[in-house]
């Protein structure tokens, strides 16, 4: 991934930006409609541009809810039905990416070599941004040179030929939205087709937590630990586990061997370890 300072978006962009170029080509041919996007909630915001839950001011990608808010006494309230606050619409979101970005037509190479003698690389403006204004152009002071189409790699800028478009962010450190996202150009896919991603959002979330705490519970209970005595607390614990993995896979035999469908509707753990 890009180091530049992008947090990975120069990496990410180009990438996204093929797999969208694909698709149009198929949607225009009547090939495929795109019906909604399945990824965890960190993919979806590293790609979407939103704010993670711990942004003091944007912790929900789809809401107004504030960080300060996220408490025990406001989250009971929200439900499938009613989040409770006010949503973060399509309509907010294409406002938003209208007022953060700006287009310019570099048309010659003095004005391409004044613009990259001014940029500069920034972990806190996330890569390559402004250093002053350039009033003569309407550029202005920390703005960031985004990747796009016409320039999917920002550290290429001043070995282009004019003329030539660019974008620039133009949002503030604590904005929403750190970047835009060539997926949404897709016909129908817009900010709210996010679904549910079940394997992150279950199995390898609330579901890996409660199977976790049952582990435990299991062997702080002592039915499988061993009955010697004199014996260190991390081998007694180590040792009922491998009573546990035994009695399980003992199970699943028993499984396999009386219902034949079984290889087709379960699951089976494979590996059980500290």
């Amino acid at each position: 991934m890009c180091r530049c300072g992008c947090r990975g978006w120069c990496s990410l962009f180009p990438l996204v930006d093929a797999w969208v170029k694909d698709l149009h080509e198929l949607q225009s041919s009547n090939q495929c409609a795109v019906l909604d996007i399945q990824c965890d909630w960190p993919a979806y915001l590293e790609i979407t541009g939103g704010r993670f839950w711990n942004h003091t001011d944007h912790p929900c990608p789809l809401c107004r809810i504030s960080q300060a808010e996220m408490n025990p006494e406001t989250v009971p309230g929200i439900t499938l039905d009613d989040l409770g606050h006010e949503l973060y619409t399509v309509e907010d979101y294409n406002n938003d990416i209208d007022k953060f970005t700006k287009e310019i037509l570099v048309d010659c190479d003095n004005m391409l070599r004044t613009i990259a003698r001014n940029l500069e690389y920034s972990t806190a403006d996330r890569g390559r941004h402004l250093i002053t204004d350039l009033a003569r152009f309407g550029l202005r002071k920390g703005w960031r040179l985004e990747p796009s189409r016409s320039l999917p790699d920002v550290s290429q800028f001043e070995n282009q030929e004019v003329p030539l478009r660019v974008i620039f962010w133009t949002g503030a450190r604590n904005e929403r939205l750190t970047h835009m996202c060539p997926l949404f150009l897709l016909e129908g896919l817009t900010h709210d087709t996010w679904s549910i991603d079940i394997l992150h959002t279950w199995h390898l979330g609330p579901m890996q937590q409660f199977i976790s705490l049952a582990m435990h519970a299991f062997i702080a209970s002592g039915v499988f630990s061993p009955r010697a005595a004199n014996m260190e607390a991390a081998d007694v614990r180590e040792l009922a586990l491998m009573a546990i993995k035994a009695e399980l896979f003992q199970f699943y035999k028993q499984l396999r061997s009386t219902d034949p469908r079984w290889r087709d509707k379960g699951s089976e753990a494979f590996c059980l370890k500290f």
